[in-house]
């Protein structure tokens, strides 16, 4: 049952989720007589043309390609009843368009879709069915021909699975790794398998396994051709799964895995992207367990964010996201920014966030949260070639959200962002505040955190602080930081304004056993039992 719970903005939480906003401001005594600056503008998320069919995607590597000529292509996927199809679509970015395309052989769901070197489109494994148990993957692959708009049968892979990861080499070949499988007639396990892919030859070819198995796991191809695999999901029981900290790499060259340097926090359901400077940035993801430090159970998704530097096998914090969120994604543009958007929290996993930001990967800052038209997780994104970037499809509501148990909402709209530009001269403050106690103050200019919300949070007045969520894990005591942009100066945060009394509604969920409760089977990347 809900329970309301009358909290002033200023009340100590014995715990809870983190509260946060971003915001830019603007310096002052600007010189009358001076020329006037270049107009900056802003970046927006502009409405287009919707997808022939609704769906999602809840595997972590991207399920759109971008081809060669510029076009995006989506194939397969699943419904709001986790039901699979063999649909494809093609989107058209300078005419703004969709137009279906020749369908998958198999319908299928949690499969990947990888771009080959020649330009066409291999999909592998995946779930052919509806939700079942144990859960069947599928060994069958296939090949999309742009210039026929047709799939062609190739080899199959020599096993089954489904929520892998599949990775163009610089060689040509596709690394298979990891993902799930039946492993009785009663439960599904978790795979260390790996197998290589020869377009050439249609063939699969096993490789050296994984050092610990995986599935839902981001793999990233660094720049001197090794491929970085990152945290995952691992089955522990019947319905029931735990994070992985664990990384490890693959070598082409000696056909062999590495465990590199391990996350500093467990993760699934999160994002992995390569950085221009070959360095990986990790964003979100949900850890449901006990804390590290606080021995406090945390359901939360996660606002940290990890970077991997590969030449010194070493993970390091970066700059924390304005809110925790799971199953969003995460674009390196043309321009070498990161857009991250959409997403949901790990606890209910019932709406779609509606909003984004970028993150500069020089001064390591994100951006303000700014809006999306539709707020949806597990969509499809993918980067396009003009420095756009296109996402689509996804669940909007889930859940006790959704109107019917067990079938969750989900949307064939599409959404296109175009970067912002910055004025010359213009300075800029990103500030970012975290309390246990509940006060949180904004720089001068700082806008709500949409994040927040969409996540239940009570979006405040202009000039009030950031309304406080329930449930806040504590994090010790409030602090406020203030990262300026490279050419700006710091600003002073104005001070508190008095304490607002903010209703919130709780949701506590407590489940009889481990099976998941109706209408919550999207608990985990790739969770189709």
């Amino acid at each position: 049952m809900s329970t309301p719970l009358l909290i002033p903005q200023t009340a100590p939480l014995a715990g809870g989720r983190r509260a946060a906003r971003t915001g830019t401001g603007t310096g002052s005594g600007a010189d009358p007589l001076a020329p006037a600056a270049a107009t900056a503008t802003a970046s927006t998320w502009t409405a287009t043309a919707s997808l022939p069919f609704a769906g999602f995607w809840a595997q972590p590597d991207g399920a759109a390609v971008l081809l060669a000529d510029g076009k995006v292509l989506i194939a397969g996927g699943e419904d709001g009843g986790r039901r699979p199809f063999a649909d494809a679509a093609l989107f058209e970015p300078a005419g703004g368009t969709w137009t279906r395309t020749g369908s998958l052989w198999s319908a299928r769901r949690l499969h990947t879709s990888t771009r080959l070197a020649d330009g066409r489109v291999l999909v592998t494994g995946g779930i052919g069915t509806a939700p079942s148990l144990p859960a069947q993957g599928l060994a069958s692959a296939e090949v999309y021909d742009p210039a026929t708009g047709q799939w062609t049968r190739t080899g199959d892979l020599r096993l089954a699975r489904y929520s892998h990861s599949a990775t163009l080499l610089a060689d040509g070949r596709v690394l298979v790794a990891g993902g799930s499988g039946a492993r009785s007639a009663q439960s599904n396990g978790t795979l260390r398998s790996a197998e290589v892919y020869d377009p050439a030859t249609g063939e699969w070819t096993e490789t050296a396994p994984l050092t610990d198995a995986r599935f839902g796991h981001p793999a990233v191809r660094l720049n001197d051709g090794r491929v970085l695999v990152v945290g995952g999901v691992l089955t522990i029981g019947r319905g029931r799964y735990t994070a992985l900290g664990y990384c490890e790499a693959y070598d082409p060259a000696t056909a062999a895995w590495t465990p590199t340097a391990s996350l500093g926090v467990a993760r699934k359901s999160h994002q992995a992207t390569l950085l221009a400077d070959d360095s990986v940035l990790v964003t979100g993801g949900d850890l449901p367990g006990l804390g590290t430090e606080t021995l406090t159970y945390d359901p939360y998704s996660q606002w940290t964010t990890e970077r991997f530097d590969p030449a010194k096998d070493t993970w390091s914090a970066d700059a924390e996201m304005s809110w925790g969120r799971s199953h969003h994604r995460t674009l390196r543009l043309t321009s070498g920014t990161l857009l991250r958007a959409g997403g949901t929290d790990g606890a209910s996993f019932d709406i779609g966030y509606q909003n984004a930001s970028t993150y500069d990967p020089v001064a390591r800052t994100w951006s303000a949260d700014f809006g999306t038209v539709v707020g949806r997780w597990a969509p499809a994104a993918v980067a396009l070639a003009d420095g756009r970037a296109l996402m689509f499809g996804g669940i909007t509501l889930s859940g006790v959200a959704a109107p019917v148990a067990g079938e969750s909402v989900v949307t064939a709209t599409a959404e296109i962002f175009t970067p912002g530009t910055t004025a010359a001269g213009t300075t800029a403050a990103v500030v970012t505040a975290v309390a246990e106690s509940g006060a949180v103050s904004t720089g001068a200019g700082a806008a709500a955190d949409a994040g927040a919300a969409a996540s239940g949070a009570v979006a405040p007045a202009p000039g009030t602080p950031a309304a406080t969520p329930v449930g806040a894990t504590p994090v010790g005591a409030a602090r406020l930081s203030v990262v300026p942009s490279p050419a700006s100066a710091p600003q002073a945060a104005s001070p508190a304004a008095p304490p607002v009394p903010v209703l919130v509604s709780v949701l506590v969920s407590v489940p009889a056993s481990s099976a998941p409760a109706p209408g919550a089977s999207f608990a985990t990347t790739g969770d189709a039992s």
